[in-house]
């Protein structure tokens, strides 16, 4: 029988202007996804965040350490500047995409937990 656990990742909410924004970007996606035919759900803007580090499974019992040692990483400023440059970055190219165009955003691969 497999150990109880959960998926996990350590992430930053983005401000209350940001999912807004956000939000905006999703609804012209998801009128071209309808417009090409594809069904696309989106996560509501409430839950939108950054993620800094995805963790994969963890077991149950390692959970509360991780969540003890989350304070510890604090929120500094700088982290919060570069991510608001890279989240306009990615807002302008979904409002400059065009189809039949370069894709705007190339995902990237996860890297392997540590």
């Amino acid at each position: 029988m497999s150990e109880e656990g959960k998926r996990l990742f350590v992430g930053l909410r983005v401000s209350l202007a940001t999912a807004n924004a956000l939000g905006r970007a999703v609804e012209t996606l998801g009128r071209r996804a309808r417009d090409g035919g594809l069904e696309v759900r989106w996560v509501p803007p409430a839950g939108y965040h950054v993620t800094l580090k995805f963790l994969g499974w963890t077991r149950a019992t390692a959970i509360e350490a991780v969540a003890d040692a989350l304070p510890a990483l604090g929120e500094p400023e700088d982290t919060r500047l570069a991510l608001r440059r890279v989240l306009r970055v990615l807002l302008q190219r979904v409002r400059d995409y065009r189809p039949g165009a370069a894709a705007a955003i190339t995902p990237i691969a996860p890297s392997p937990v540590d």
